[in-house]
């Protein structure tokens, strides 16, 4: 019977939310917003909440502009988001780092 297959929504276990930044909007972060656009992970709900890179015509920050994320100009602000529980670094660079 279909009823004995229908689950509860209460019963399904969440994914833990984590609130994602990126450092570098160039290609790289390009292909990172690609890939979590169209690729879930089962245990992690991935949300990207910003892109920080100063360059306004780096591919990876007009691709965040075009799914409505948030962009900025400096890693500055995107360590100043409410919420932000992971950084990823895309520029390669160390003094980023610093």
């Amino acid at each position: 019977m279909l009823a004995d297959k229908l689950v509860s929504i209460d019963s399904i276990q969440r994914k833990p939310v984590v609130h994602t930044g990126i450092v570098g909007g160039g290609k790289a972060c390009y292909e990172l917003l690609k890939l979590f656009h169209c690729y879930f992970p089962r245990y992690l709900d991935i949300t990207i909440v910003g892109v920080a890179d100063p360059r306004p015509d780096a591919i990876g920050r007009r691709y965040a502009e075009q799914q409505e994320i948030l962009t900025v100009d400096d890693l500055t602000t995107l360590l100043q988001l409410p919420d932000l529980d992971l950084v990823i670094e895309l520029t390669g660079k160390d003094t980023v780092l610093e």
